[in-house]
């Protein structure tokens, strides 16, 4: 075997939308392509008889979101959560993750015909009973997609609130593909093409449901509660050896008892009834498939089966361990092994015949998030901490990256970011990709002023100017936002209202008039030429125009005030911005308001 990237492993746990917003915020990007690319697969027609338009792909996935929700509401949950942390609607996860079901659902509700040409994923396992094995029941199986596929592996380590843990193979952005919990229920499944495709569950939610068990019976029953969008076989076995291999159709399903002898399964069915609402398949993925469980038989039909002779099964390189060749680039994406009696779960990413299987430990049940994380975001998922000196430098490069056309005199500089840290902390929020502290990819800044605002014009480095290069004022009563920085690739995830409201819930705590700041104003570059900043700002405030930055801000309850002029080098905008103001509703702000109520009735007569 060769060496190999290990296998993934990321840790998930909490409420169901903390387990998902956590695995959105992980695999973002990588689970934005990953969906872009299955949404493009289904719209090309390759599933459905004919093109269909992305707009009626999601439409077809967003129709079955309320049985999603049915049947069960906290994974439900969890898939919202996971969606609107990577970037993606709930629809669209639907298609990633139960891709497989999803397209039998298409060909149903348009009407196309199968084409026995294109098979997204084979598998091969094997259910043990104790009776054939010293080491008591075993499972295992490859886990066979499309080589694109593989790249995406990950191996989930799940601890909710309420429920078993469980060890998940799976691929980014969806639930769970192969399983074992707490309480020794396997789960696994291999992939089947109907005609019966419905409106219904994808096969993710149902894998992810039966790992809520206590025993395979428990399991079965979670298994055919469910309205199946489409096709697949699964397979269960717990702790005390019982078993079931169940082929589900979704109008049919035909359960097998685990008794005296190994059950293999591949990707056909076996039975008149699941074989009559089998679509067509090539002939020489059906002889792939038949090969893979005449092998798998052989392998198993005499002497014991142990751990190691079911991992050599997985690597058995003629019919079960797939190397991807044309046309259908499906190879062994992964493996899976497990000893639910013991609790012991070996998992392989790639092809088996090339890369080791992996001991993976249970989750720990007392996982908890890191000391210094003060907030979660509640769409995001990022991990938010306060700002520490060591940070400095990598949030001078990441603002830099957010603004390359900044003047880097109005910019942070690495001194200036450590006064920060030195002198406001509890003001900071920095926010990291969960599992990562290399690399932060958001924050927000700030420091105490007491702002005047019967002389409201300012430039930013004019304000900061003070004792230590923050311009932190210790007794200052507002709270003044110097800097909220996005990293581009993580824009679009409520990131920026994540920091506003970190922002509003400091000033409070602290007991501060408000929130004042500089904002930019990046819409007034397409309008300069016909209208004055503070023209722009008060078209933007009625809402005749559109700004990203400040209609944003007035949307999270801020005021824009005026224009400043030269506040900024930035030519594209006539070096203008905006002062915006949110005040603290906690507090009786006499004075406060009055110096704001005399400075908008003086603009108010000036424009006049």
């Amino acid at each position: 075997m060769t060496s190999s990237p290990r296998l993934r492993v990321a840790d998930l746990f909490g409420s169901p939308g903390d387990m998902g917003r956590r695995h959105g915020a992980m695999f973002d990007a990588e689970i934005r392509h990953y969906a872009a690319d299955r949404i493009a697969l289904v719209a090309s027609g390759l599933w459905s008889g004919g093109p269909i338009d992305e707009s009626e792909v999601l439409a077809i996935a967003e129709s079955m979101l309320d049985a999603h929700a049915a049947y069960d509401p906290a994974l439900f949950d969890e898939l919202e959560a996971m969606a609107g942390a990577a970037g993606i609607s709930t629809a669209a996860a639907v298609v990633v993750g139960g891709f497989t079901d999803f397209v039998d659902t298409v060909r149903a509700v348009v009407g196309g015909d199968h084409p026995p040409t294109v098979v997204e994923d084979d598998c091969t396992m094997a259910i043990v009973p104790g009776s054939r094995s010293p080491e008591g029941p075993l499972f295992g199986q490859t886990w066979d997609m499309h080589d694109s596929a593989t790249e995406h592996v990950v191996l989930l380590r799940t601890v909710p609130t309420d429920g078993p843990s469980a060890r998940i193979f799976t691929t980014t952005g969806c639930l769970g593909q192969i399983g074992m919990n707490a309480a020794g229920v396997c789960v696994g499944i291999n992939n089947l093409v109907g005609l019966d495709g419905q409106r219904g569950v994808t096969w993710p939610t149902v894998v992810r449901a039966m790992l809520t068990a206590d025993d395979a019976a428990g399991a079965l029953e979670r298994l055919l509660a469910a309205d199946l969008a489409g096709a697949h076989n699964f397979a269960i076995l717990d702790a005390a050896g019982v078993g079931f291999n169940v082929e589900a159709m979704s109008t049919v399903q035909v359960v097998t008892d685990l008794e005296g002898e190994v059950l293999v399964h591949t990707n056909h069915t076996v039975h008149d009834a699941t074989t009559a609402l089998q679509a067509p398949k090539d002939p020489a993925m059906m002889a792939s498939s038949t090969a893979r469980l005449e092998t798998a038989g052989r392998l198993t039909a005499e002497g014991d089966t142990t751990v190691e002779s079911l991992m050599e099964l997985t690597r058995e390189p003629e019919a079960i361990c797939q190397r991807a060749t044309d046309p259908f680039h499906i190879e062994s994406s992964g493996a899976a092994v497990m000893r639910p009696a013991t609790g012991d779960f070996w998992a392989c990413w790639g092809r088996p015949e090339d890369h080791p299987y992996e001991a993976v430990a249970a989750p720990d049940p007392t996982i908890a998030l890191p000391d210094d994380v003060v907030a979660v975001g509640p769409r995001s998922g990022l991990e938010y901490t306060r700002l520490t000196r060591p940070m400095a430098k990598s949030l001078m490069e990441l603002e830099l990256e957010t603004f390359p056309t900044a003047h880097p005199d109005d910019l942070y500089d690495q001194e200036e970011i450590e006064s920060v840290a030195d002198d406001f902390q509890v003001g900071t929020f920095v926010g990291f990709v969960p599992g990562d502290r290399t690399t932060p990819v958001a924050v927000g800044l700030g420091v105490r002023v007491d702002f005047d605002f019967a002389h409201p014009q300012h430039k930013i480095k004019e304000l900061l100017d003070g004792p230590t290069p923050s311009g932190h004022q210790p007794e200052g009563r507002w709270y003044y936002g110097t800097d909220i920085i996005v990293a581009p690739s993580k824009r679009r995830r409520g990131i920026g209202r994540e920091l506003y409201d970190l922002r509003k819930r400091a000033t409070r705590r602290l007991g501060l008039d408000g929130i004042v700041a500089g904002g930019v104003i990046p819409g007034y570059a397409d309008h300069k030429a016909s209208m004055t900043p503070d023209a722009y700002i008060d078209a933007v405030r009625a809402k005749e125009l559109y700004d990203p930055t400040l209609s944003f801000q007035l949307n999270n309850d801020f005021h824009a005030l005026c224009a400043l002029h030269g506040y900024i080098a930035d030519p594209a905008v006539d070096d203008a911005a905006s002062l915006i103001v949110w005040e603290n509703p906690d507090l009786d702000r006499t004075g406060a308001t009055d110096a704001i109520a005399a400075l908008r009735e003086r603009l108010a007569q000036e424009s006049g």
